[in-house]
């Protein structure tokens, strides 16, 4: 059947295709191989090179091909090449983009049934991670039986991936082998490494013309062609139809025991059969399998008909066998024993349940479980396994479980030491029947039934102690030796550095024994102490330890004989070491001179004898006391001399002046600085071009102190704005000094002067390198109209005028006239509030603030 072609929908309704390469079909593992029944072959030759006990191998040429599962465009394959001497094309497939095989993996493709008498396609799939060169094999072989034929044997290069390779294989090829048979397709590919790829397919081999009816057959897909369900099931059948039109069909199907007596019909199921090969989905209700399997063992039985005749029929049998299965691992040991069961079941009608009974009055429903057997003894355990239909299988597996040998441990701590010792024994068992009983036996005449005594040794010698344990009907014993010794005491003996104790260490003292040590100091060294048990016992050269009852320790120190030199100094230097210097005896010792600065070594004088001005002094092989003094003499003053910051004297620092002798400083102040004051000896002479020391006889101390030359600039500002840093500003020589002239709201700055010279409205000034004093003023001015009221007011007697509130803007000029009434005079005038006299007017100028004008009258004399 041509790749691509489609059955017809049958009458039934069910939509079914053609079959397809068994690689390409879902894995199910009912499938079985397809299988031509013997019975209905029309014979030995037809179709088939009789004599022949193996074919002429044959390749016709072919193409490699993608299958349609796994085609893809030519822009995505990997490669292509051509195997001209094989005359197959090869398309290697872009692992990476199509549905791959496991790496190094081979596959054979091909229809369940092959043809005859026709051509017949058979696929190998090939799947190299790395490539290389291979060399393939295909060969068919007769599955009862020698016979066999070679389709390929060639040598190839083969690209990294997967190659899907192509034969279509003509009926030649197939002379060697009767018709119809069952074929095994194998396949080799053997790479350059050494590895061995191999693949086989099993399909059966028909041939159109001798089938029955002019070449029509019907064959069940499966064998068996049914297992027993409780629910619906179907039928896989297959229809090849020898004709190139479609022909109208009926397929019909029975249940069948061996002898044919009983029968159980299916129906039958009218189909539209394609040319070629077709697969009918034959529907098994529930209730049909049922009765068929009420009637024994049965066969299924396919006939087709086509316009009423019988063409084809096929036979298979029908699996309805429920069996059970038990196993147990392991299956003996000792209690107690965890046993871990399998069951299982097949036939019958799924799905199963289980019951496991395991013998020792316990059970489990789950179909492996693991049970543990506490006790001895022999059990037989039972799974008993229904199906869905209540059918009902048993199985049975045998357990022994034995009681574990008995097993001792003992031990003894201490196991030896001196009387009294005390011993903690202790035992453990295992296995039995898991109750143990004790027995202790010291070996001295004691005895215990505790698991874990403790017992004294009161007497030294060499004892065996044993328990003996008891566990049902078994019994062990377990056996320690015991070694008591006469106890030994530890007398432990050091010395210190000096001297010796023998003997020294630790030593071992029976009880009740005695022990001497002998104290002996070394040469120049003395006994300091000795003490016993950390307790002085004094200097004494011998020590006896009597009836020793206990350990005891004893310690010598030692003491070298030593002498006293005592070292002195005068001022003006130091003696190294100095003071009361303790030397051992017979040693040397030797002592520095040394002068402090300015000052000089006079003598030295050893036991009250000169030995003069030396720098050092040694006392050799010393057996007695002795003394040392040195004497020094002052032979430089020192005049330390400073300087402030802003200048500098000369010299500087320590000066080491000769006694008697003369020294003179100067002076430098740096730019922008001037010497204020010189101090000498913290008294201030004032300001000096220079000063001398004159017969130095002692030390001085001179300090230059300098000051900056400071400037200072006067900063103003009139009303309305500010002027920042203001007031008197002190700037010191060279430095700069900016201000920031800001007008206040509603002013402006109408002009800034340095030092009285106008330079214009501006908002920042900096004097640089100042050197000079300065004054810098700024003037600022309103920008809105500014106005004061000067209120005007008359007593009785007269008038002012204008009177009352006066508005006068800012910087203006107003008259105020002041008039009598007839019969009065002016009698005074206040302004602000101060007389002005009696005038007649009175006249504000450059008005900048409020005022008052206020005028009194007087009546005139009367004559």
């Amino acid at each position: 059947m041509e790749s691509g072609a489609s059955a017809p929908r049958p009458a039934s309704g069910h939509s079914e295709e053609p079959p397809v390469p068994r690689a390409f079909r879902p894995s199910r593992t009912s499938r079985r191989r397809l299988s031509i029944p013997r019975r209905r072959s029309p014979g030995p030759g037809a179709g088939a090179a009789p004599g022949n006990s193996r074919a002429t191998p044959y390749v016709e040429e072919s193409e490699w091909c993608v299958p349609p599962q796994r085609r893809r465009s030519l822009s995505g394959m990997k490669g292509l090449s051509l195997l001209s001497a094989l005359g197959v094309s090869l398309i290697l497939i872009n692992p990476s983009s199509a549905a791959a095989l496991a790496p190094a993996s081979l596959e054979v493709v091909a229809p369940p049934v092959l043809s005859a008498a026709t051509v017949n396609t058979i696929r190998l799939m090939v799947d190299l991670p790395e490539g290389g060169s291979a060399h393939l094999a295909l060969r068919a072989e007769l599955e009862e039986g020698d016979l066999q034929a070679a389709f390929l044997e060639r040598a190839v290069d083969l690209a990294p991936g997967m190659s899907v390779l192509e034969w279509n294989v003509p009926p030649e090829a197939f002379s060697a082998f009767p018709v119809p048979c069952d074929l095994l397709l194998s396949a080799e590919v053997s790479l350059a490494d050494g590895r061995v790829l191999e693949a086989d397919a099993e399909v059966s081999l028909l041939f159109e013309s001798s089938l029955e009816s002019g070449g029509w057959s019907v064959l069940f897909e499966n064998d068996p062609a049914l297992v027993y369900s409780a629910r619906d099931a179907s039928l896989q059948i297959l229809v090849f139809n020898p004709r190139s039109v479609v022909k109208e069909g009926v397929v019909k199907v029975k249940f069948l025991d061996p002898r044919k007596r009983n029968r159980v019909k299916a129906g039958s199921l009218a189909v539209a059969l394609q040319p070629g090969w077709n697969r009918i989905t034959f529907p098994v209700p529930a209730s049909v399998a049922l009765q068929a399997k009420m009637k024994g063992d049965v066969q299924a039985k396919a006939v087709l008909r086509v316009a009423g005749v019988l063409r084809a029929r096929d036979f298979v049998p029908v699996d309805y066998d429920l069996v059970a299965s038990a196993d147990a691992a392991p299956a003996t040991g000792y209690a107690p024993l965890d046993v871990a069961f399998t069951g299982g079941a097949t036939g019958g009608a799924p799905p199963y349940a289980y019951a496991w009974d395991f013998g020792d009055g316990a059970g489990s429903l789950a179909q492996s479980p693991i049970h543990e057997f506490e006790s001895a003894g022999a059990y037989t355990a039972v799974l008993r396994v229904t199906d869905s239909m209540g059918g009902q299988v048993t199985a049975q597996v045998p357990v022994s479980v034995d009681v574990p040998p008995l097993v001792v441990s003992c031990d003894a701590a201490p196991d030896a030491g001196p009387y009294p010792l005390s011993v903690a024994f202790d035992a453990s068992a295992s296995g039995g029947t898991g109750t143990y009983s004790f027995s202790w036996s010291f070996g001295d005449g004691g005895a215990s039934v505790e698991e874990d005594p403790v017992h004294v040794y009161p007497t030294a010698g060499a004892y065996t102690a044993t328990v003996t344990v008891t566990s049902g009907l078994q019994t062990e014993t377990c056996s320690r030796t015991v070694s008591v010794s006469v106890p030994m005491h530890t007398l432990t003996a050091t010395a210190g550095t000096g001297g010796s104790v023998a003997p020294s260490g630790a030593v071992s003292v029976p009880r009740g024994a005695d022990q001497t040590f002998t104290i002996t100091p070394n040469s120049g060294f003395h006994v300091a102490d000795v003490l016993v048990d950390g307790v002085s016992v004094g200097p004494v050269a011998s020590y006896t330890f009597t009836n020793v009852q206990a350990d005891h320790t004893l310690s010598a120190t030692f003491a070298a004989v030593t002498f006293t030199i005592t070292a002195s100094s005068g001022t003006g230097g130091t003696v190294t070491p100095s003071g009361a210097v303790t030397v051992a005896h017979g040693q040397n010792r030797t002592f520095t001179i040394t002068p402090s600065a300015n000052y000089g070594i006079l003598d030295v004088v050893v036991d009250g004898s000169s030995v003069g001005p030396v720098a050092s002094y040694t006392f050799t092989n010393v057996q007695s006391n002795h003394t040392l003094s040195a004497t020094f003499v002052r032979t430089h003053f020192v005049i330390t001399a400073t300087a402030t910051t802003g200048g500098s004297i000369s010299p500087s620092g320590a000066v080491a002046v000769p006694v008697g002798g003369d020294q003179s400083f100067t002076f430098s102040p740096s730019p922008g600085y001037y010497l204020s004051e010189v101090v000498v000896d913290g008294l201030s002479l004032g300001i000096l071009p220079g000063f001398t020391f004159v017969d130095v006889q002692a030390s001085h101390t001179i300090e230059a102190r300098y000051a900056r030359t400071a400037y200072t600039i006067r900063a103003t500002a009139t009303a309305g704005g500010t002027i920042t840093p203001s007031g008197n500003v002190t700037v010191f020589e060279g430095d700069d000094q900016a201000f920031t002239i800001r007008p206040n709201p509603g002013f402006i700055t109408r002009d800034v002067q340095i030092d009285g010279i106008s330079i214009g409205p501006a908002l920042l000034h900096t004097f640089l390198d100042v050197n000079a004093n300065h004054a810098i003023h700024a003037v600022f001015e309103s920008t809105t109209p500014v106005t004061f009221e000067i209120l005007a007011s008359a007593g009785a007697g007269g008038s002012i005028a204008p009177s009352g509130s006066v508005v006068v803007g800012q910087g203006s000029n107003i008259t105020f006239t002041i008039t009598p009434n007839s019969g009065f005079h002016v009698a005074d005038v206040l302004v602000d509030g101060v007389s002005v006299g009696p005038v007649a007017s009175y006249t504000f100028t450059n008005v900048q603030a409020d005022h008052t004008i206020a005028a009194s009258f007087a009546p005139d004399a009367v004559s």
